[in-house]
């Protein structure tokens, strides 16, 4: 493997598979995703608000990452690791996809969750959906790493 100095956003047409180039195409797909996320997120707390907490919270969660995680698939495919035809076929790409994304959504959510709390014990004076986007902004981070392995070296390994 040929090692490639430029920075990693000079030319976000190119067609390197480096995993330094893959890894800044899935930062900018993570980027959207986190939008997309937030979005969701957001508006299931401010339509039904956080009830008691922990479940409602949950549940919220796990709806907006289940929905961030299929965008997700159709852009790490076309865009990060380029894998438009493949032999094992789209289904069995997105059930590997979603395998190791289930793990990654176990990661976040618990994570999540966690933070969500902690930030409420340590910050009180802060309202509820400061502690929830707190916490899951260290969700995702954490989850993050273990879903960019997943996907470059089980669901698109060359």
């Amino acid at each position: 493997m040929r090692y490639d100095n430029r920075f990693i956003f000079e030319n976000p047409m190119n067609t390197s598979n480096t995993t330094k180039t893959q890894f800044g195409k899935y930062l900018i797909i993570g980027l959207v995703n986190f939008f997309v996320d937030f979005s969701i997120l957001n508006l299931l707390i401010f339509s039904f608000g956080l009830g008691n907490g922990f479940f409602s919270y949950a549940l919220f969660r796990s709806l907006s990452v289940l929905i961030a995680t299929l965008n997700s698939f159709y852009w790490n495919k076309s865009w990060v690791f380029r894998k438009p035809n493949t032999t094992r076929g789209v289904p069995v790409e997105l059930l590997l996809f979603f395998l190791v994304a289930v793990v990654g959504i176990g990661i976040n959510v618990v994570l999540s969750t966690s933070f969500f709390f902690l930030f409420e014990t340590i910050f009180p004076f802060l309202e509820k959906t400061i502690h929830a986007n707190m916490g899951a902004v260290c969700g995702i981070a954490i989850a993050a790493f273990w879903n960019f392995f997943g996907y470059k070296y089980v669901v698109f390994k060359e």
